[in-house]
């Protein structure tokens, strides 16, 4: 009998060798055969062509990625702390069973691993019920993985005429004209919403038709595009909705006068933005009165205690319920940097600026 004690190095993604001795192997008493003359065929297995293959398949099929490495004589397998044990048993063959079954504490306890599934259960759902306005990015990261783990459907931009055009247009329509200067971070965004499956709703102020045009050109795969400030509201949409429309049929035009009387035009959705830190009106009476679904969005609240919490949660299960309710948005996924009349920043971002998370956050999640 050979006392045995097995030692496997995993290395990390910064390269930086982590040991582990397998306590339920260490000092184990293993049966071994009787020395004989061993053949070329019978030393020490190198990491062959064939044995490379059969690593990788081990790594397919045990859900492996990328990342540390358990190094053994008979191969070597790219495995990642976040495939599980039992799957990496599953297709491990005889020759490595030694070194997976070492292992195997280490990847049961690893934090990633928890926080990996954690995060999973803890993200919502992505839903056209739900839409947020709020940074593209924040400390230079992107912050559409979060949108997304808020089950936002709908991501809302503003798109100004009046600092995109820095000189005017000679060709308003067409937006390579040098007169425009297309906001980059939303190219970005544009980008980031479509690898989560979210939407862009576009809020264009201070906008004509021609900028309309000029706009959907510059974004062909936006279809939501809602009218804010502009003067002579009701003449106004109805040259932004014939322009839209004459670029694709699919695009809804949101009409959003600042008031809850429905302009004389033709529009697609009705827009309407709750007074902040105001609990929502009777939306089934606005519902009759404009005579058509409606888009809420830009609504904020003093996110600071839990009461916003549960006026979020009660909005969201009449939203949840009404049909004419195209979506429910929230406007602030941090505090806003401006400085309230009472010298303080006020509270309204459904995250603190320290990435803290408020009640409201997970209110809104759960909507």
């Amino acid at each position: 009998m050979l006392k045995c004690n097995t030692k496997i190095t995993l290395t990390s993604r910064n390269n930086a060798p982590h040991s582990f001795s397998d306590p339920t192997t260490s000092n184990r008493a293993i049966p071994t055969r009787t020395p004989r003359a061993k053949s070329n065929s019978q030393l020490p297995a190198k990491v062959t062509p064939a044995r490379k293959k059969t690593a990788g398949a081990i790594a397919r099929n045990s859900g492996v990625k990328s990342s540390d490495t358990l190094s053994g004589t008979a191969a070597t397998v790219r495995i990642t702390v976040e495939a599980t044990a039992s799957k990496i048993a599953r297709f491990a063959d005889e020759r490595m069973k030694p070194w997976v079954s070492a292992v195997m504490p280490a990847l049961r306890a690893t934090p990633t691993s928890r926080a990996t599934a954690e995060r999973a259960t803890a993200d919502a759902a992505v839903s056209k019920k739900k839409a947020i306005a709020g940074p593209v990015e924040f400390d230079g990261e992107s912050q559409f993985p979060t949108y997304a783990a808020l089950g936002a459907g709908i991501y809302v931009a503003t798109l100004d005429r009046s600092k995109v055009a820095v000189m005017d247009p000679e060709n308003a329509k067409d937006p390579e004209d040098p007169g425009y200067e297309w906001p980059p971070e939303l190219d970005e965004a544009v980008s980031e919403a479509a690898k989560y499956h979210i939407q862009i709703a576009f809020t264009l102020e201070h906008a004509d038709a021609d900028f309309a045009t000029a706009a959907a050109r510059r974004y062909p795969k936006a279809r939501l595009w809602e009218l804010g400030k502009t003067g002579s509201y009701a003449t106004t949409l109805g040259k932004v909705y014939t322009a839209l429309k004459a670029r694709s049929k699919q695009n809804k035009v949101i009409a959003n006068p600042g008031s809850t009387k429905a302009p004389k035009a033709k529009f697609d959705m009705f827009g309407y933005t709750p007074k902040a830190k105001k609990k929502l009106p009777d939306l089934d009476k606005l519902h009759k009165a404009v005579k058509t679904d409606l888009f809420i969005t830009g609504w904020t609240l003093d996110t600071a205690g839990s009461a916003a919490a549960k006026t979020l949660t009660a909005a969201f299960k009449v939203a949840k319920k009404a049909s004419y309710v195209y979506t429910l948005g929230y406007d602030g996924l941090y505090d806003t940097s401006e400085v309230g009349s009472d010298g303080r920043i006020p509270k309204t971002g459904l995250l603190a600026n320290d990435g803290t998370k408020r009640p409201a956050y997970e209110a809104f999640r759960r909507g």
